[in-house]
């Protein structure tokens, strides 16, 4: 999902003329000029539709387990995809005539399985229920938005979120107490030898030593990222830029270092922020982008963005740990009943996230003047980026660094499970939502100077586990690194591949990160058949 935003915010930047029609389809919207597309829309129905009936029989002994499908006769896989098929048949002709809108196909089904009677009903009957009852929600919602005389601002997407929101977090709240552990095999998996090993003589040497290498590593790469460029500026030029007598490399300097120095910045935030997350939430693929903390800062500081465009860099900030803020508020006050059961955690997080974007997409399209600029501010990026972007970022980072010092060892003891860690003393419902708020501090930060950059919290754990860091002491550390590196080249990648035209660098890191993170999803699931044999 994040990927495919990414690419369409691409496609706006590079279109501008469309981005307030894109974007009011993309926030949903029933409108239709004519009855020409709805027909042309729906002779694509006619092959999933014919092939539901031969879909739905299957499912039913499905829906017991696959061992007990197989021995029914069922082909298990080929059964699954046929079906998924279907499903993806009809939702795409659904987007094709409204627009993406969000929680239909979550909310109506749940909804239904709740009255008396459907639990035990078969797929045959739930199916066109199911059909029956997401149309009466999205047709009782768009009638509710035209009686109040809100059809000229709000969409029907929007309104159906207002709607699904409210009903997914209460089936959320509903079922929440879920528990689980963090599952830390395929970081043992995936971790080479040489990585540990490198890890272990970096260790051993003493903290200025590590400190100096870590602040000459830092400057080579702004060094070396500040010369690249469709103009190239040597070490000569830097000289002289210094010295005052090349003033288009002192220019070019100016406007590369800033930038780039923001990206090591924020890229290690995000990553140590992914790291608290995944920690706490015991997911390997929660990140702030799943608990809707960026998502939540984003909406802010856009909405702070539209209505000051000269807003000075410290009401972004505030803007951004508002919206983070308050999104992590709202997440804990609907998990508290069940100590922040880690999957009703990472579920609230998503509807949340879902609705915010939502909301985002909706601002852009009452905003007339620059919408392609909020579009491409809502995916991240550098471009524009200045000192004085970096000097309010910074003190972050200082204080960050000694918090997370503090949390490493505490993260290790909640790594052993919820009894252990209490019965050596540790604080669990006191920790957790500490854990989030720092994380979701350090998210904000990064937010309110590059944008909601998405997969660097997510993946940057993953590369940490795979360079062979145990602990979270380390874990942080190594982790901060490679989100700094991953979203540095990023930067520099997007103002070189297409110059002089730029590409947002969190289109970068969803091309980076998707692939990554579809590659660690399939090669979790081949390591499950193996186990299950």
């Amino acid at each position: 999902m994040l990927l495919f935003s990414a690419m369409t915010t691409l496609l706006l930047a590079f279109f501008e003329q469309t981005v307030t029609g894109a974007s009011l389809w993309a926030s949903g919207s029933l409108y239709q000029p004519g009855a020409a597309g709805l027909r042309d829309a729906l002779v694509w129905l006619v092959a999933p539709l014919a092939a539901l009936p031969l879909v739905i029989r299957p499912l039913d002994p499905l829906a017991l387990g696959d061992d007990a499908a197989a021995a029914a006769g069922v082909r298990v896989d080929a059964t699954r995809l046929a079906a998924t098929l279907v499903a993806v048949g009809f939702a795409s002709v659904a987007v094709s005539i409204a627009g993406p809108l969000s929680y239909v196909g979550l909310v109506a089904p749940n909804l239904l399985r709740r009255m008396r009677g459907a639990k035990s009903a078969k797929l045959g009957a739930l199916v066109p229920l199911a059909a029956l009852a997401g149309g009466a929600l999205v047709l009782a919602t768009d009638s509710a938005v035209l009686a109040l005389g809100l059809d000229s601002t709000l969409s029907t997407g929007v309104a159906v979120a207002f709607v699904g929101t409210p009903l997914m977090l209460a089936m959320i709240r509903r079922g929440a107490a879920w528990s689980g552990a963090l599952d830390l095999t395929h970081e043992r998996r995936a971790r080479p030898d040489g990585g540990a090993r490198a890890l272990r003589a970096l260790k051993a040497l003493p903290s200025p030593v590590l400190a100096a290498l870590a602040l000459i590593a830092a400057a080579l790469i702004v060094v070396a990222g500040a010369s690249f460029g469709p103009v190239s500026v040597g070490p000569a030029r830097w000289f002289a830029a210094f010295a005052g007598r090349d003033e288009v490399a002192r220019m070019l300097v100016e406007l590369r270092a800033p930038r780039l120095i923001c990206a090591l910045l924020a890229g290690g935030l995000l990553a140590a922020s992914g790291v608290l997350m995944q920690s706490v939430v015991r997911n390997p693929l929660a990140g702030p982008e799943v608990l809707g903390v960026t998502q939540g800062a984003g909406l802010a500081t856009l909405a702070a963005l539209v209505a000051w465009p000269l807003a000075a860099h410290a009401t972004l900030v505030a803007a951004s740990l508002a919206g983070g803020g308050a999104t992590l508020a709202l997440t804990l006050l609907l998990n508290r009943r069940h100590r922040y059961a880690p999957i009703a955690v990472a579920l609230t997080g998503i509807v949340l996230g879902t609705l915010w974007t939502t909301l985002a997409q909706w601002l852009i399209t009452q905003e007339s003047v620059q919408p392609a600029r909020f579009v491409v501010w809502l995916v991240g990026g550098t471009y524009g980026r200045s000192w004085g972007e970096l000097a309010a970022l910074l003190p972050w980072c200082v204080l960050a660094l000694p918090a997370f010092a503090l949390l490493a060892k505490p993260l290790d003891l909640l790594a052993l499970g919820d009894d252990q860690a209490a019965a050596l003393g540790l604080p669990i419902a006191l920790l957790r939502p500490l854990v989030l708020t720092i994380a979701t501090l350090a998210a904000c930060a990064a937010v309110a100077a590059v944008g909601p950059i998405g997969f660097i919290g997510l993946m940057a754990p993953h590369l940490a586990a795979m360079l062979g860091a145990r602990t979270h002491a380390t874990r942080l550390w190594v982790a901060a690194a490679c989100g700094a590196l991953v979203l540095a080249a990023a930067d520099i990648a997007a103002r070189t591949l297409l110059a002089p035209r730029e590409i947002p660098a969190g289109v970068l890191t969803a091309l980076i990160g998707a692939p990554y993170l579809l590659a660690l999803l399939i090669a979790e699931a081949r390591r499950e058949r193996r186990g299950a044999r």
